[in-house]
């Protein structure tokens, strides 16, 4: 549960009890289907691939908060070695649309190696839309390695 912010304001300071969150979820044979040129291959088995994402609320946006956020949860995940356990390795994949340029500059600031883009076809809910194509940008990296 979180306030609603008062807009008008546009200040975050002292009203806000949420502003987003940021994901981090193991990349298995339900998340969506990449050429292995732009990722590692899910059979990989020594490294365990997670897929990172997030969303702030729009009052939030352009101040850092995504890149500061994102950059204190992979802190967190190289600290917490034992929790990967068995895996030597932790890679991390991010998926950004090319309608959002924003997205793009943070996996840049975090660290993120732009991997190449995939020309999708299907039909998937992404940026607060259904859409039946759209170019990912893939980003990756290794966060931990043996």
């Amino acid at each position: 549960m979180h306030k609603v912010l008062d807009l008008s304001s546009g200040s975050l300071e002292g009203e806000a009890e949420f502003i987003g969150l940021v994901t981090l979820k193991s990349v298995d044979s339900r998340s969506l289907p990449l050429p292995e040129d732009l990722t590692l291959p899910i059979t990989e088995t020594t490294t365990l691939t997670l897929e990172v994402a997030y969303m702030f609320l729009p009052i939030g946006w352009g101040k850092g908060y995504a890149t500061e956020s994102v950059k204190a949860v992979f802190e967190s995940c190289k600290r917490a070695r034992s929790f990967w356990t068995p895996f030597a390795k932790l890679y991390i994949r991010a998926i950004v649309n090319q309608g959002n340029p924003a997205s793009m500059r943070v996996m840049e600031k975090i660290g993120m190696i732009k991997r190449g883009v995939y020309d999708w076809t299907g039909k998937i809910f992404l940026a607060g839309e259904w859409r039946t194509q759209d170019s990912l940008y893939i980003y990756g990296m290794h966060l931990v390695e043996a």
